[in-house]
C-alpha cells in the first residue's frame, strides 16, 4: 500500500487534483457578487452610544523656568495647540522688579571690579 502512495503516477495525480480544485477555489473568491440596489434619499438611521474615559494621544506637561503668578490664560481645556503659541503669561511687574534689582546688583559688582582693577594697573601681580 504505501509503495502504491509513493508512486509517480498516483503522485503526479495529487498534485494534478490538488490544481484543479484549488484553481477552482480561488477562481470562485475573485468572482463578486452583482448585487443591484436602488438609491433612495433618506435619514441615517444608524446611531451609536458609547460610554467610557476618553483621554489624549499625545500630552504635554508645561514646566516653567520661573516661578511666577499666572496674569492670562489663552487656551480652554482641549483646545489644540501648536508649537511656538502662547498658552499663558504670568505678572510681568514683579519680574521687572527684580530684573531692575538684578541689574542694579550687576552695576555695583562691575563698578567695584573697575575700580579695584584700576587701582591696582602698576602692580605685579597677575589675573
Amino acid at each position: 500500500m504505501l509503495k502504491l502512495f509513493l508512486s509517480k503516477k498516483f503522485i503526479i495525480a495529487l498534485l494534478i487534483l490538488v490544481g484543479i480544485v484549488g484553481g477552482k477555489f480561488f477562481q470562485d473568491l475573485r468572482k463578486a457578487p452583482n448585487q443591484l440596489t436602488v438609491v433612495k434619499r433618506g435619514d441615517i438611521k444608524e446611531e451609536l452610544t458609547l460610554s467610557g474615559k476618553i483621554e489624549a494621544e499625545d500630552r504635554a506637561v508645561l514646566r516653567f523656568e520661573i516661578a511666577g503668578r499666572v496674569n492670562w490664560v489663552g487656551v480652554k481645556t482641549g483646545d489644540w495647540i501648536g508649537a511656538g503659541q502662547t498658552v499663558a503669561t504670568l505678572e510681568k511687574e514683579k519680574l521687572e522688579a527684580n530684573l531692575r534689582q538684578a541689574w542694579q546688583d550687576f552695576t555695583a559688582a562691575k563698578a567695584k571690579s573697575d575700580k579695584y582693577y584700576d587701582s591696582h594697573k602698576d602692580s605685579s601681580e597677575s589675573y
